[in-house]
């Protein structure tokens, strides 16, 4: 008897079926993946910016701000990143006499962020200039989605996570 390696083609058909299967089942599971993995890192990136500017301020006994944009200017919209500058001359923009100390790039465009104020300072003490909490909300794919994250900024300087009502709305 000769004996033939290999699959028939209802074997290679069944496992094809059965893979396909399985891949439908499983790519809900990594969309949700993704978002949460996505938004922890995003508000991480975007906590772990704010400790570094508010310890710059004591650092150096400076003002130190934390502003939305790209390059050295201001823009007004965190998706497209930040800028953590020494502010001297007082005046909460990041100009040509300004000491930038880091430029953080864009975001996921297709991904939102909603903050409560678009400057955030620090005083050479680590205390918020405003007397206020600052709240920042990351959230992927949609202004509503179950997966959106976000941080809360006390006056005092503390930095704490945000766990309900956390929309981009």
């Amino acid at each position: 008897m000769k004996r033939t390696y290999g699959f028939t083609l209802i074997e290679l058909m069944v496992t094809v079926a059965v893979s396909a299967i399985l891949l439908a089942v499983a790519a809900p599971s990594f969309t949700s993946l993704y978002n949460n993995t996505s938004a922890a890192s995003a508000i991480g990136n975007i906590e772990n910016s704010i400790a570094f500017a508010r310890n710059q301020a004591i650092n150096f006994g400076r003002k130190v701000s934390v502003c939305p944009g790209s390059g050295s200017s201001c823009s007004g919209n965190w998706i497209n990143g930040y800028i953590i500058f020494i502010d001297d001359d007082g005046d909460n923009t990041a100009d040509s006499g300004t000491e930038t100390l880091k430029v953080i790039q864009g975001f996921n465009s297709k991904d939102f962020i909603k903050a409560s104020s678009t400057l955030i300072t620090f005083g050479m003490d680590g205390m918020l200039s405003s007397t206020s909490s600052i709240s920042i909300h990351y959230c992927p794919s949609k202004k509503n989605s179950e997966y959106s994250k976000g941080i809360s900024i006390s006056p005092s300087g503390k930095i704490a996570s945000i766990n309900t009502s956390i929309n981009c709305n």
